[in-house]
């Protein structure tokens, strides 16, 4: 769920940045965005090229198998 709640918090940024994603999760300033229930840090996040971006869960040494991974496109 704070997957996903920080994807709506990406989406509300680039509508209110004319359709630009942030450059980090630390640019969003108008909701907070959540960290990683299980880490307690905050996930990981890549823009790419302005209108792709991946965002995942950081992996624990508990937890070595691969977290979740989200592609993000903005369309024009």
């Amino acid at each position: 769920m704070a997957l996903l709640r920080t994807i709506e918090a990406i989406r509300m940024y680039a509508a209110d940045h004319g359709s630009q994603l942030p450059l980090s999760l630390e640019a969003i300033t108008a909701v907070p965005v959540p960290l990683d229930p299980v880490t307690g840090q905050a996930f990981l996040y890549q823009v790419s090229d302005g209108r792709n971006a991946r965002l995942e869960a950081p992996k624990t040494e508990a937890e070595p198998k691969r977290r979740p991974v989200y592609e993000l496109t903005l369309r024009p």
